[in-house]
């Protein structure tokens, strides 16, 4: 069944190379590898100040969410960090 919920969710709203890679998932890594994709989408729409929406269906890598993460103030790198 959770499984089944986030592949349902991924279906709709992710990228399908994303959605085709976690429904390779094992019940056990799938979860997680789908709340990474997640985060990785809302933490990058928050410094973008968009809506989450308009980032869903595109793939984001790692390196283009860390890259902008660097480039704010060191302060607020840290409060994100700790969010």
């Amino acid at each position: 069944l959770l499984k089944q919920n986030y592949l349902e969710i991924a279906e709709r709203f992710f990228h399908d190379s994303e959605y085709e890679s976690l429904k390779r998932e094992s019940i056990f890594d799938g979860p997680e590898k789908f709340l990474n994709i997640w985060m990785q989408k809302e933490a990058y729409s928050k410094l973008k100040r968009e809506p989450l929406v308009r980032y869903l269906s595109e793939t984001l890598s790692a390196d283009v969410v860390f890259e902008s993460l660097m480039k704010i103030r060191q302060g607020y790198r840290a409060i994100l960090a700790i969010s």
